[in-house]
């Protein structure tokens, strides 16, 4: 096994949890941002350039998986790049963004069983309405469980992959090897990949407070 350690593995965070890939990508994004923005490059255009970017990966003519597997970077450049431009734009403008979120929310969900890589469109779609609406009502979740279950994002996202496999080979021993044909699956994968990391996540902590005192 360490002999296929190597050093794209490495940067990639491809050794244990796999899917750490997306910190490298993100953190080279960053820096790639910054470079822009010591260009005083406008947010609209750094919009234009990273989107074409991300295209030209999608479609296969820019590859970078020898450095960045999946072709991380453009992938967190153009997230990036979006976030940015949203930033510098009226969102109030935009009318009805619940409405397109929910749309491309079910657009998503059924392109995702056809074209992985179609999906992209209507989950950029997605995230971009979500983004609209979350700067529109700066206040939503104040009062709710929500920013105390955003202590646990981190825990979700090195921990959900894991439990997603765990919850595939216990379908597959118990004879369901056909789980990805069950429309069942997809949301109760998800439920369960964000709630146990943070129940595993709340117990560590209640047990160092333990150990602590």
């Amino acid at each position: 096994m360490i002999e296929s350690w190597n050093y794209v593995r490495i940067f990639n965070g491809d050794i244990g949890q796999y899917h750490l890939w997306f910190m490298t990508a993100l953190i080279c994004a960053c820096v790639i941002m910054w470079c822009f923005q010591l260009l005083k490059l406008n947010p609209q255009i750094i919009f234009l350039l990273s989107t074409g970017f991300y295209i030209l990966n999608l479609i296969g003519i820019s590859k970078l998986d020898s450095y960045f597997v999946y072709g991380g970077i453009s992938q967190a450049l153009f997230y990036l790049a979006l976030g940015y431009f949203i930033a510098t734009i009226n969102c109030q403008t935009i009318k009805l963004p619940i409405i397109g979120f929910i749309c491309s929310v079910l657009l998503l969900y059924f392109i995702s069983f056809s074209d992985l890589k179609l999906s992209a469109v209507p989950l950029a779609m997605m995230t971009f309405y979500l983004m609209v609406i979350c700067v529109n009502h700066p206040d939503i979740g104040v009062n709710t469980f929500l920013p105390k279950f955003g202590t646990y994002t981190l825990a979700i996202y090195i921990l959900h992959l894991f439990v997603s496999d765990v919850i595939i080979r216990i379908l597959v021993y118990s004879g369901y090897t056909k789980y990805f044909e069950s429309w069942i699956y997809y949301p109760l994968a998800i439920i369960l990949s964000v709630l146990i990391p943070v129940l595993l996540a709340n117990t560590y902590k209640r047990l160092m407070i333990k150990v602590s005192s």
